[in-house]
């Protein structure tokens, strides 16, 4: 039906490397940094192998993460020093550099036994999100012998609760260096370049989760946790890789091209090395918070087969599910705001006992999930949605709904709404073939926060009230002024400044005399 408004009265490019590293960079993290992250899901949920990027269908099931970063230069009080402004397109450089490393993932130089999957994609990438100069004397350069020293981080740290913190300063007890400790990184010595790029992608690969493939100690190696990296991987000098490179561990045999490794040709991860890094940025919200959360349509992905997702999802752009198949979400499905997820005609989404579809930022999700015409929501007992501000589900004319008891519906702000179009329908779309224990009424499901599950069935009156919080008015048709109704005292309506007002009528929405809208509010009508 059509809709009528009455206004009666109102007032990378690829970068070729050529050059030669002449600096010899090193890596001055301690080990066991960081890697005992606990995934507070089902034992399902924590399975490493089902985090490995799947490149199947262009990586359909395995959506970019990006992690934020903040890169600090350090300069004497009078400007001089190794770092000027004119360098900043450099590091601009640099960062693209560092991606497209994590982007084109090469083979192992070494065997790996047994043989693991080659994957040409880690799909984590880094986004520069600003450059700082700081002119101070006393750091310029540092005589610490810690290179992992917290001076930097807790004097000079910018958004460190979003962003990871990369300090650039000088040191003379080491050469060109890094130390990856969580939740910063300290670069010391080190000028814009490949190597330093490949230097940085090792360090903030400590800040996600993982170790050196192998350590050197007296001559012998102590391999990582895991079984798909070259072992003996153990080289605590930054030389050439190859079967026949020379480590300086004695009982090492080759120098492998892993970007953890002590390498000048950092290329290479393995799966179960990329698998942790995906489990680990959403083991824990202190980690999840380092994503970039800004929507972005190009990490959009469709599911056109049938689907079941046994590993937790970060996806920063839109979701669909298409062509008659079912996704099912086991675990957690972490989406960006402004973000969309479609359930088109003879499709279905199903949200498992224990999973929970929340927001990338602040944890709450205030995107859209909308539910067409012979689509499917199934919502299973101990189901958890999270939805906050604009957020909203929208079940359409022919669209079906089932909510079990006990699935735990979290509607934060009043603007938080599922919103049950005229036609919609409680149940499942039979063609489907699934079951549920399906609630008769969806209306009657036990909501938390202050949203509401809405219907449009009767005709709301707004009249002789001011209006100075979030709101959402819902109804047949809806009517707002002076004197719309003899039900109500008749009396001003006044939309106060701060305030964000929706109108969403299934017919007509009829703006009468004395509505004021003040300045700085939101009203919208739908």
């Amino acid at each position: 039906m059509k809709k009528n408004f009455y206004l009666l009265a109102l007032i990378i490019s690829i970068f070729q490397c050529v050059n030669c590293i002449a600096q010899n960079y090193q890596c001055l993290t301690p080990e066991n940094n960081n890697n005992n992250y606990i995934l507070s899901q089902p034992s399902s949920c924590t399975n490493i192998n089902n985090y490995i990027p799947d490149p199947s269908n262009n990586y359909e099931n395995t959506p970019v993460i990006t992690y934020k970063i903040n890169i600090h230069l350090f300069r004497m009080t009078n400007g001089s020093g190794i770092y000027q402004y004119s360098d900043t397109s450099d590091f601009k450089t640099m960062v693209d550099q560092m991606n497209q490393i994590f982007t084109y993932i090469e083979a192992p130089i070494l065997p790996v036994s047994p043989p693991a999957q080659e994957i040409d994609d880690s799909r984590v990438r880094v986004k520069l999100m600003g450059i700082y100069f700081h002119d101070n004397d006393t750091y310029y350069s540092s005589s610490s012998s810690d290179p992992c020293e917290d001076t930097y981080y807790d004097n000079f740290k910018i958004n460190e609760e979003n962003e990871i913190n990369i300090f650039f300063y000088q040191n003379s007890n080491f050469s060109s260096s890094g130390c990856g400790h969580f939740p910063c990184v300290n670069m010391m010595n080190c000028t814009a370049g490949w190597g330093c790029a490949q230097l940085l992608d090792h360090e903030l690969g400590h800040i996600m989760g993982l170790p050196h493939p192998g350590n050197c100690y007296g001559g012998s190696c102590n391999n990582d946790s895991f079984d798909d990296t070259y072992a003996p991987d153990c080289n605590g000098s930054f030389t050439n890789c190859g079967v026949n490179a020379t480590s300086s561990c004695l009982s090492a045999i080759g120098i492998s091209n892993n970007i953890m490794g002590y390498n000048m040709c950092r290329s290479y991860l393995s799966p179960k090395q990329m698998g942790t890094i995906h489990k680990n940025a959403i083991s824990s919200y202190s980690y999840t918070k380092f994503i970039d959360c800004d929507y972005n349509s190009a990490n959009s992905i469709t599911i056109s087969t049938n689907t079941s997702w046994d590993r937790s999802m970060i996806i920063s752009g839109d979701l669909t599910v298409s062509n008659n198949s079912i996704l099912t979400i086991n675990c957690s499905l972490i989406m960006s705001d402004y973000s969309t997820i479609t359930v088109n005609s003879g499709s279905a989404l199903i949200i498992e006992s224990d999973a929970i579809l929340t927001g990338l930022c602040d944890n709450y999700w205030s995107g859209n999930l909308i539910v067409n015409q012979d689509g499917t929501l199934i919502i299973k007992t101990n189901g958890n949605i999270n939805v906050n501000e604009t957020g909203s589900f929208e079940i359409k004319d022919g669209g079906y709904i089932c909510i079990e008891s006990g699935a735990v519906i979290n509607l934060l702000d009043y603007l938080s709404v599922i919103n049950l179009r005229p036609g919609f329908i409680s149940g499942i779309n039979p063609s489907l073939n699934l079951s549920a224990n399906c609630t008769a009424d969806p209306t009657t499901i036990t909501v938390s926060g202050n949203g509401e599950i809405n219907t449009f069935t009767t005709d709301e009156f707004i009249q002789n009230i001011t209006i100075s919080t979030n709101k959402y008015y819902n109804g047949n048709n809806i009517s707002a002024g002076y004197d719309v109704t003899a039900l109500l005292p008749y009396g001003n309506v006044l939309i106060n400044n701060n305030a964000h007002v929706i109108l969403d009528a299934a017919n007509d929405i009829i703006l009468k005399n004395c509505v004021e809208i003040q300045s700085g509010c939101t009203f919208e009508m739908k």
